[in-house]
């Protein structure tokens, strides 16, 4: 498990790891995230999350909306907790998807945009509780 340790989430980078860790701590499988500065208008960065079912779904949603307002960021919009095989959630800077397994294959988000390059956030989250100085594994 990657504890991101910021207390401040001041760059994309810090939120995507945030969400990710979140996430990743609700079982939420497969976690990608997408830089789409320069290539999307609408936004910045995707987060990419697999859930089990319609209700882990639910259950991430109300977590990751929960733990991210600690922070003072609130959605654009109120996450729809009958979604079904997919929720959204809309930071504006960034959107984050939960989909079912066939649900997440059936869109494919990560080959429609495929020309985006994916962030490594548990590499940034190493990097981010290093030491100053010192060097994360890679």
């Amino acid at each position: 498990m990657i504890e991101y340790s910021g207390s401040n989430l001041n760059t994309i980078e810090d939120k995507i790891c945030r969400i990710a860790e979140i996430a990743d701590n609700a079982k939420g499988g497969s976690i990608t995230a997408l830089d789409l500065r320069g290539i999307c208008d609408f936004t910045d960065a995707f987060v990419i999350i697999t859930a089990t079912s319609n209700t882990h779904i639910n259950s991430m949603m109300m977590i990751i909306d929960k733990k991210i307002r600690k922070y003072g960021i609130r959605p654009i919009n109120k996450p729809d907790l009958n979604s079904g095989r997919w929720g959204l959630i809309d930071y504006s800077d960034i959107i984050v998807h939960l989909f079912e397994s066939e649900t997440r294959k059936f869109y494919a988000l990560e080959n429609l945009w495929g020309d985006a390059p994916r962030l490594e956030w548990e590499k940034i989250a190493v990097i981010k509780n290093s030491p100053k100085g010192s060097r994360a594994p890679v």
